[in-house]
């Protein structure tokens, strides 16, 4: 019998699929989907253009998306710039590192996975997979990892240390409104 479709790493976790199956909807929704679409478009793109640069594409792309008010586009252009200059993030944008890395594989349970790494960078001493969340509450530091993150990222770390089994796979999540990188175990 076929196993099905694949699984999306963040709907790996039951306690979840309440959260991921009702998602809002209405205005307020789609703007906080825009603003994540185009913060994760920035954090792909920003890092393989030059310092000088970055600032003028950051608001052309920021101004192609006429769902979100400008003031909420130059947020977004705000941010990212900073997220990508910090110096804190400098592994997670490294020359390194490349932005919606696709992946598909088999964990050792036997589930399929289908996914997109928002950032991925492989360097001789370790391989770091790195979610961006663009929730505009992130959980406090220290706090536990909301369940869904912890499983999709784990899902990847696997996958990904079957690709690269002679260094350690790290899993982080950039929450991008605090900014701040929290690993995970």
């Amino acid at each position: 019998e076929a196993p099905g479709p694949p699984l999306s790493p963040s709907a790996l976790v039951a306690e979840d699929a309440e959260r991921l199956g009702a998602l809002p909807s209405g205005p307020a929704a789609d703007a906080a989907r825009a603003r994540g679409v185009l913060l994760h478009r920035l954090l792909k793109t920003l890092p393989e253009i030059s310092s000088e640069r970055r600032s003028a594409a950051a608001r052309r792309m920021a101004d192609s998306v006429d769902a979100l008010p400008s003031e909420t586009r130059e947020a977004c252009v705000t941010a990212a710039l900073a997220i990508v200059d910090d110096p804190a993030f400098a592994a997670v944008f490294s020359p390194a590192s490349r932005g919606e890395v696709p992946i598909v594989g088999r964990l050792r349970d036997g589930r399929p996975v289908s996914g997109r790494i928002d950032r991925l960078a492989v360097t001789a001493d370790e391989v770091l997979v790195v979610d961006y969340k663009t929730d505009r509450r992130p959980p406090a530091a220290g706090a536990p990892t909301p369940a869904g993150y912890a499983a999709q990222l784990g899902a990847y770390a696997e996958l990904l240390s079957e690709i690269w089994p002679d260094r350690p796979v790290r899993a982080a999540i950039l929450w991008t409104e605090a900014p701040r990188l929290d690993r995970l175990d």
